[in-house]
């Protein structure tokens, strides 16, 4: 073969390779942007249904009224489904269920706190470290916020 036969095969070769590599990065550059963004939209509907119990907390913490249970013993349903839905998202599967138990827990089981049903049918909203309603609601907040973490926007 002569020399220039040779030189365009092996620049057919090189532009067939390089297209093939720059595709390959393209895909991948696109999947990641395209996870990134499924992610975002995820976390921010998480994040979202989270949002009214937060202000509700912000507002009972503020007009020291104890009257938390009713509004979480509905608002838990649209956690419990926001939870779920974003579990397939957590980086750290582990964590993350640790995490939404413990929120559960300060709600309607034992927790670190003592007993949460006698705790809320006697408007008793604090034991043990917990030394004012406040102090309650700014761990329940905590609790939240824990589960939160996990939503932090990809950037």
């Amino acid at each position: 073969m002569s020399n220039g036969i040779i030189t365009s095969l092996i620049g057919i070769i090189a532009a067939l390779l390089g297209a093939w590599a720059g595709s390959a990065i393209s895909r991948r550059s696109a999947n990641d942007i395209l996870r990134k963004q499924e992610f975002n939209q995820a976390a921010a509907k998480f994040r979202a249904a989270f949002a009214p119990a937060q202000v509700e907390i912000s507002r009972r913490r503020e007009l020291g009224n104890v009257k938390l249970r009713e509004f979480f013993s509905k608002a838990f349903l649209a956690h419990a489904v926001a939870i779920e839905e974003f579990r397939p998202f957590a980086s750290d599967a582990s964590a993350y269920q640790k995490a939404c138990e413990e929120y559960k827990k300060t709600l309607f089981d034992d927790d670190d706190l003592g007993d949460a049903n006698l705790r809320w049918s006697s408007n008793m909203l604090f034991t043990a470290g917990i030394e004012s309603h406040q102090d309650f609601v700014i761990y329940l907040l905590r609790k939240i916020e824990d589960i939160l973490y996990f939503a932090s926007p990809m950037k």
